[in-house]
C-alpha cells in the first residue's frame, strides 16, 4: 500500500511534469537556456555560445549577451583553451575588443609560438558570482585548460544582490537554484509568457537603462542585507574553486581594482538619526570648505571638512572631498584612507569594496587550494601609481579599464597564468620578454579612431545618471572631451586612411582574428562608406557564428545602404525572431517603411524601437524625421528636442532641429534661428557636410554669399564629386567678388569640374560660358553656349549672348 501512496504522491506528478516539459520542447515553446549548445558549422562540429543564457537571470529585454564564441569539438590538438570569467570589467567594456581576454591572448600567443590559444571571453555585463558560478560549471564540459576569474564589482547590484533591480535578494542559495530551475524549464517559461499576456498586457517592458536603473537601490554599509550578499559571494567563489578542482582545472583569481582617485561616490547617505540641525551644521561647514578652497586655503578647507565628518562619518562624499584636498597637500596616507572610506560608504555599490577584496583573498588562500593561484591586481595597480591611487590614468570610469589599465591587468594575470599552463605548453615557451603595451596596441589595432570612438561612448555615458550626480562629474567630462579633440582628425582624411590600412595589414599578418574583422567592418561602413568590403568581413564572422544576433543586424544596415531594402527587411525580421527586444532591428524596419513611403508603419516601428531603447538619440531622431515626413511637426520637434536633451553634443540632433524648423516655416526670423542650429551642429562636428551645406543655402537665401563660401569649401573637400556643390560655390564666389580676376579663375575651375562630372548640367554650362566671356575667352565661351543650347534649345539667354559674341 505504501508503494501505491509513493506512486500517487511522487512518481505520477514527476512523470506528468516531465511529460509536459517534453511536449513543450517538441512544440518549440520556450527557449533552451544552457550556457552553450552543440552545432555543426561549415561541416565542423562546434559548441556555440547561447544568446539566451542570461534570460534566466534578467528579463529578456534587459539581458546582456555573452560575447559569441564557436569552439571546435573536440578541442583540436595543440590548442590551449582558457576561459575568462567575470562581469563587464573582465569582458572589456566599453570595447571588449581591447579588454583583458584579447590582450592576454595576444601575450600568450607571442610567448608560446606554435600553440593555438583560445581565450574565451565568458564574462558578461551586469552579472555577478551567482551567474559566474553557473558559467564556470558549464565551462568544465568545454575542455578548459584554465580559468581566469576577475569578479566582484556587481555583487550588490547583480542578480540576487542586496541592491539589484533584477532577481530579488535571496538569503538561501538553495532558493536561488530553485528559482533559476523554474525559469529554465519550458513549463516555467510558458507560465511566464501566460502571465505577461494576461496580467502584464498593455504594460511597456522595462528596457535596459544601464546604471540609471539602480538610482533607488541605495545600500548603506550598515544595511544587514549586505552581509547576506557578502556571504553568498564567499560561497559562490568557493564553489567555483571546488567545481574547477573536481575537474583538475587550474584557476587564477584576483582582487578587483577600482577607480579611487577620480570617481566620486555615486550616492551618499547620512547616518541614522541624523537631525535637521546637524544637517545645517554640515552644510555650513561644506560651504566654508568651498570658500577656503577657492581662496587657496587647503588646510582650512580640510579642517572644515574634518569637522563635518565628525558630525556625520557615514556620508561618503565628505570623505571623497577631504581626500582630494589631502592629495593636493601630498598627504598620501590620509588621502588613501579617506578615498577608501568614500568607496566603502558609497551607497550605490557599483564598485568592489574593501570587504569584497578581502573575501577574494581569504577564500583563495583558505583550505586546500592546490589548483588556485591568487594575484592582487588591486595592489599591483596601486603600486604602479606614485600616489597609490588609481584614477583616469588606468580607468575609463569607476571600474572599466582603458587600454593601459587592461594591459597592466593582463600582465598581472600573465605571470600566474604562465605557471598554471599545461606542461606541454610550458615546453614551447620562447623565453621572450612579455609584449610591451605599444606592441599589444599594434597587434590589436588600437588606433586613433578607436580612441576617438571609445571617448565618444564614454562621453555619452556621462550624460546620464548616476554619473551626473557625482561631485567630480565635470572633471570626467573634460577628460573625454579632450580625447575627442585630440583624436577628432581620425574621422576622415589621411588619418582615417592610415587607421584602415593598419587594420588591413594586421588581418593579413595575423590571420583571421575575429576582433579585427568586426572592428574593420564597422569602420569601413561608418567612416569609409565601403559597404562592399564591410559586408565581406561580416559574412566571414556570421559563417563562424550563426548565433550572433547583432551580426545580422549589422548586415541589414549594409543591405539597406547598398539599395536592397528587401534583404534588409528580411534580416531585420531574422534578428527579431532571434530576439524581439533588439531596438535597432525595429528602427531598421521603420527606416525601410519610410523609404517605401509607408509612414504610419514607419512611425509604429520607430516608436517600438524607443520602447526598447529610450535613450538612443538615433531612435528619437529617426522618429522625428518620419514625423516630419507626415507633416506632424509638433511630434517631430518633440522627438528632436528629446534627442538634444539626451545628448547636447550630438551634431545630428542640432542639424535636425534646424531642418525641422525650416520644413515647418520658412520666414526670415525662422531662418535666423535655423542658422543658429546649423552653426551649433558645425561647431560640434566641423566635418559635418550636410550641416555646412544647409547653412550655406540659408546664407545664400539671406543674400550673404561671402558667409556661405567657407562652408561650401568644406563640403567640397568632403564631396569633391558633387557637381551641385561645386556650382553653388562658384556662384557665391562670383557674387561676393564680381570684379575680381582671381574670383573669375576660381569660379571657372569649379564650373569646369562641375560640368566634367555632369555634362548636361545646363546652368553650370551657362555660367561657365558667361565666365569665359568675361575673361575674354570668346571662342571657348561660344562652345559652352552652344553646349547649353544642345541641352535646352529654348534657352533664350544663351541664344542672345551667343549672338552678341558672334
Amino acid at each position: 500500500m505504501w508503494l501505491f501512496h509513493i506512486l500517487v504522491a511522487v512518481v505520477i506528478p514527476v512523470a506528468a511534469v516531465l511529460a509536459a516539459e517534453g511536449i513543450l520542447v517538441l512544440c518549440k515553446i520556450g527557449r533552451p537556456m544552457g550556457f552553450a549548445y552543440p552545432a555543426v558549422v561549415e561541416d565542423n562540429k562546434v559548441t556555440l555560445s547561447n544568446p539566451y543564457f542570461t534570460w534566466q537571470f534578467f528579463e529578456p529585454q534587459m539581458a546582456r549577451m555573452i560575447q559569441p564564441f564557436a569552439l571546435p569539438t573536440p578541442k583540436p590538438d595543440g590548442t590551449c583553451r582558457i576561459f575568462v570569467l567575470g562581469s563587464s570589467a573582465a569582458q572589456g567594456d566599453p570595447e571588449p575588443m581591447f579588454g583583458l581576454p584579447r590582450i592576454l591572448e595576444t601575450m600568450l600567443a607571442d610567448q608560446y609560438p606554435g600553440v593555438n590559444f583560445e581565450v574565451v571571453n565568458a564574462a558578461t555585463v551586469a552579472i555577478n558570482s551567482h551567474v559566474t558560478r553557473r558559467i564556470a560549471r558549464a565551462c568544465t564540459a568545454l575542455e578548459p585548460d584554465l580559468f581566469v576569474v576577475y569578479m566582484g564589482n556587481n555583487e550588490v547590484t547583480g542578480p540576487f544582490g542586496a541592491g539589484t533591480v533584477f532577481s530579488p535578494l535571496r538569503s538561501s542559495r538553495t532558493l536561488i537554484a530553485a528559482h533559476l530551475a523554474a525559469k529554465r524549464s519550458r513549463i516555467g517559461q510558458a507560465l511566464e509568457a501566460l502571465k505577461k499576456s494576461l496580467v502584464d498586457r498593455g504594460r511597456a517592458p522595462v528596457p535596459w537603462l544601464g546604471m540609471e536603473m539602480f538610482l533607488d537601490q541605495s545600500v548603506p554599509l550598515s544595511d544587514p542585507r549586505l552581509q547576506t550578499t557578502y556571504r553568498n559571494f564567499r560561497d559562490n567563489l568557493a564553489d567555483i574553486f571546488k567545481i574547477a578542482g573536481a575537474k583538475k582545472i587550474p584557476v587564477v583569481v584576483s582582487t578587483v581594482a577600482v577607480n579611487l582617485k577620480e570617481c566620486a561616490p555615486f550616492a551618499s547617505k547620512h547616518r541614522p538619526q541624523f537631525t535637521d540641525d546637524q544637517q545645517h551644521q554640515v552644510e555650513a561647514l561644506c560651504k566654508q570648505a568651498e570658500e577656503f578652497e577657492s581662496n587657496s586655503k587647503p588646510a582650512q578647507a580640510i579642517e572644515a571638512l574634518r569637522k563635518a565628518i565628525e558630525i556625520d562619518d557615514s556620508y561618503a562624499d565628505l570623505h571623497y572631498r577631504v581626500a582630494r584636498l589631502y592629495l593636493r597637500q601630498k598627504d598620501i596616507d590620509n588621502a588613501v584612507f579617506h578615498f577608501r572610506r568614500a568607496l566603502d560608504l558609497d551607497t550605490l555599490r557599483f564598485r568592489a569594496d574593501t570587504s569584497i577584496n578581502r573575501i577574494i583573498a581569504e577564500t583563495a588562500k583558505s583550505g586546500s587550494r592546490a589548483n588556485v593561484r591568487f594575484i592582487d591586481a588591486a595592489a599591483i595597480l596601486e603600486n604602479r601609481c606614485a600616489d597609490q591611487l588609481p584614477g583616469l590614468d588606468w580607468f575609463y570610469d569607476h571600474v572599466h579599464f582603458n587600454f593601459a589599465g587592461n594591459y597592466i591587468l593582463a600582465s598581472a594575470f600573465f605571470d600566474a597564468v604562465r605557471q598554471s599552463l599545461p606542461q606541454w605548453v610550458k615546453e614551447k615557451s620562447s623565453g621572450r620578454p612579455i609584449l610591451s603595451q605599444r606592441e599589444c596596441e599594434k597587434r590589436l589595432c588600437y588606433t586613433g579612431l578607436d580612441r576617438l570612438t571609445i571617448a565618444q561612448m564614454m562621453s555619452n555615458r556621462l550624460l546620464r545618471p548616476p554619473f551626473t550626480s557625482q561631485s567630480d562629474h565635470q572633471n570626467q567630462v573634460d577628460h573625454f572631451q579632450k580625447i575627442e579633440r585630440d583624436f577628432g582628425r581620425f574621422r576622415s582624411g589621411p588619418d582615417l586612411a592610415q587607421c584602415l590600412s593598419q587594420y588591413d595589414s594586421a588581418i593579413h599578418a595575423v590571420g583571421p582574428g575575429d576582433w579585427l574583422h568586426f572592428q574593420y567592418a564597422k569602420w569601413l561602413r561608418v567612416y569609409a562608406n565601403d559597404t562592399h568590403r564591410a559586408r565581406q568581413h561580416l559574412q566571414f564572422l556570421l559563417q563562424r557564428y550563426p548565433q550572433w544576433t547583432d551580426g545580422y543586424n549589422q548586415m541589414s544596415k549594409l543591405a539597406f545602404l547598398e539599395g536592397d531594402p528587401t534583404q534588409a527587411e528580411s534580416l531585420c525580421w531574422k534578428v527579431i525572431a532571434q530576439n524581439p527586444y533588439i531596438a535597432d532591428a525595429w528602427l531598421g524596419l521603420g527606416v525601410i517603411r519610410q523609404q517605401q513611403n509607408r509612414l504610419d508603419e514607419a512611425v509604429g516601428f520607430m516608436q517600438k524601437s524607443i520602447v526598447y531603447d529610450p535613450y538612443s538619440v538615433d531612435n528619437h531622431l529617426a522618429l522625428g524625421v518620419a514625423s516630419m515626413a507626415k507633416s506632424s511637426f509638433a511630434a517631430a520637434n518633440a522627438e528632436i528636442d528629446r534627442a538634444v536633451e539626451l545628448d547636447p553634443t550630438n551634431a545630428r540632433a542640432w542639424f535636425y532641429r534646424g531642418y525641422c524648423l525650416m520644413a515647418e516655416k520658412a520666414d526670415p526670423s525662422t531662418r535666423q534661428k535655423a542658422i543658429e542650429y546649423f552653426q551649433k551642429a558645425v561647431s560640434l562636428s566641423p566635418d559635418y557636410a550636410d550641416a555646412r551645406g544647409r547653412l550655406a543655402l540659408l546664407f545664400i537665401q539671406d543674400g550673404r554669399p561671402a558667409d556661405a563660401i567657407p562652408h561650401l569649401e568644406e563640403v567640397v573637400k568632403v564631396r569633391p564629386q558633387d557637381p551641385q556643390t561645386l556650382y553653388l560655390l562658384a556662384q557665391c564666389i562670383l557674387k561676393a567678388n564680381p570684379n575680381d580676376p582671381d574670383a573669375l579663375k576660381k569660379a571657372r575651375s569649379l564650373l569646369e569640374r562641375a560640368v566634367a562630372l555632369r555634362d548636361d548640367f545646363e546652368q553650370a554650362q551657362y555660367d561657365l560660358a558667361a565666365v569665359l566671356a568675361n575673361m575674354g575667352q570668346t571662342e571657348l565661351a561660344k562652345e559652352r553656349f552652344r553646349k547649353v543650347l544642345q541641352i535646352n534649345p529654348q534657352n533664350q539667354k544663351a541664344k542672345q549672348l551667343l549672338g552678341e559674341l558672334k
